[in-house]
């Protein structure tokens, strides 16, 4: 679903029926490690990421995305 991540939709989705995700940095970093072995830039530019926090936040995937956008870019200035 992310390109260059690996992940296939059905380990993303036992993810989301097993894990308790509650931030999409909680599975970026945590629960899968991709924002610590893929460049943020690249998995942010994914058209598959939006499509990762559907099935974990449903109808507040697009909400979920923004705040982890806004905190990561945050983060990066300080």
């Amino acid at each position: 679903m992310i390109e260059t991540a690996e992940y296939l939709r059905c380990e993303i989705e036992h993810t989301a029926r097993r894990e308790m995700i509650v931030k999409l940095d909680d599975f970026l970093r945590r629960r899968s490690k991709i924002s610590l072995v893929i460049r943020q830039r690249g998995f942010l530019q994914s058209p598959g990421l939006l499509e990762v926090c559907g099935v974990f936040f449903a109808e507040d995937a697009e909400a979920r995305l923004r705040l982890y956008i806004d905190t990561s870019s945050h983060r990066r200035q300080s």
